[in-house]
């Protein structure tokens, strides 16, 4: 049968499924270790996520890097059960102006295998801008060459002694 879960976020409307039309990114996992993505609801492709040998739950991360909701560019990467390597990446040029949430989720009637979603977690991380990083190093430049200076000092005070 077929069984699948999906994520979709990014949407202006709450509820949306994983291939609809509108703002939104959306991906599904198939009971295979299948995926595939959507961005609204034209197709970026498929493959394969993770092997689904063991049949068992499977850990999914997907990070998205963007400056804020506001339309600017948004690189989405994928991994699957620890991996260090992405297994999908896509960077949504027109970026999200909203951030509705939707988890998806089909069984069908003659198979033994569901769908479920187990410790969901959202967070955020605050990445400074250029020009923050831009300030940062010079004060440390400045720190630095205070240090030197207050060395350089210290040392001509010293007493010199020539036998």
């Amino acid at each position: 049968g077929d069984n699948w879960v999906a994520f979709r976020f990014g949407d202006d409307q709450p509820l949306q499924s994983v291939n609809s039309a509108g703002s939104g990114f959306g991906i599904l996992f198939r009971n295979g270790g299948a995926f595939q993505a959507f961005d609204g609801n034209s197709s970026l492709g498929s493959g394969t996520a993770f092997n689904d040998a063991s049949g068992g739950f499977h850990a999914i991360r997907i990070e998205v890097d963007m400056l804020e909701f506001n339309g600017s560019p948004a690189t989405i990467r994928a991994y699957a059960d620890g991996s260090t390597t992405p297994f999908f990446t896509y960077t949504k040029t027109s970026g999200f102006l909203n951030n509705y949430i939707t988890l998806i989720g089909y069984g069908d009637t003659t198979s033994i295998k569901g769908h479920g979603f187990d410790n969901l977690m959202i967070y955020t991380a605050s990445i400074p801008e250029p020009a923050s990083g831009l300030l940062l190093a010079l004060g440390g430049l400045g720190w630095a060459g205070w240090t030197l200076r207050r060395r350089a000092k210290t040392q001509k005070k010293g007493i010199l002694a020539t036998f």
